[in-house]
């Protein structure tokens, strides 16, 4: 005779939740990151400051203060961006939240790992910063 079946709780896939919004984006970040191996993700404004991050701090605010200028013109940008200490291979999708851009980036890994986590981070930010406003 089969046994019954036992509902079973929905599995909560976000393991860290918080009402703080930069937190939440950062968490993210954190979860595209970690799930793709690549470096560092960015979420930040036109002038290239950073909103929320993930990865290196250094990295971060390099990426965040020089994909601006590009960020500026264009709406996505994949390509490498050069400082005086270092190169970064990034994708930049810029993302329009209630009238602001935003640049979402993902630095380093390979170009299909920083597409994916650039869709999701975008997709990410738009309902973590739909629900704070």
């Amino acid at each position: 005779m089969a046994k019954p079946i036992k509902p079973t709780k929905p599995t909560e896939r976000r393991v860290r939740r918080t009402e703080d919004t930069p937190t939440a984006l950062s968490y993210q970040l954190d979860a595209c990151r970690s799930r793709s191996g690549i470096t560092a993700m960015v979420v930040a404004d036109e002038e290239g400051n950073l909103l929320a991050a993930s990865g290196d701090r250094f990295v971060c605010e390099e990426v965040a203060g020089r994909v601006v200028i590009a960020g500026r013109r264009i709406q996505e940008f994949h390509g490498t961006l050069l400082s005086p200490e270092q190169h970064f291979d990034v994708q930049m999708r810029k993302i329009e939240i209630d009238g602001a851009p935003l640049m979402v980036c993902a630095v380093g890994g390979n170009a299909a790992a920083r597409n994916a986590e650039i869709s999701r981070g975008a997709d990410g930010a738009r309902r973590i910063l739909a629900l704070a406003a």
